[in-house]
């Protein structure tokens, strides 16, 4: 009767301990490399309200954080191919838009953790010439 009770408990654990499901957990950040401030307004998909922020001269933002279950970190940037936003403007100090697209992943850096759980990061680099 103990050993059947100790291998129940075995298999419990075993189960328990191999069917959590992977999590991914990545940061969004604007890095405004620019020699003044910048402003940007998000609206997400699931949302009606916008929201803006400044960015300071030199500084990096992490305006959005995504997370979820069902897959890795690395996986989750491997096959991003749309960001998560309805809109994203990017405005310089004279209030000009950004000139490059905003929406296109592959003007934003991807950083992919080395190992499972670490948290990832997407960044987009605003410089002064990115303005029209």
């Amino acid at each position: 009767m103990r050993t059947t009770l100790i291998q129940i408990c075995i298999f419990a654990s075993c189960l328990f301990f191999c069917s959590c499901d992977p999590v991914y957990n990545v940061d969004y950040i604007i890095d405004n490399q620019t020699d003044q401030n910048i402003r940007i307004t998000k609206k997400y998909i699931t949302e009606t309200e916008k929201a803006t922020s400044s960015i300071s001269t030199q500084t990096r933002l992490i305006f959005h954080t995504d997370w979820g279950i069902g897959n890795t970190t690395k996986k989750y940037l491997e096959n991003l191919n749309a960001l998560p936003f309805d809109s994203l403007i990017i405005l310089n100090h004279l209030g000009k838009p950004l000139d490059k697209d905003a929406f296109d992943v592959s003007n934003w850096t991807k950083i992919i953790p080395e190992k499972d759980g670490d948290i990832g990061s997407i960044t987009l680099s605003v410089r002064k010439e990115d303005f029209k």
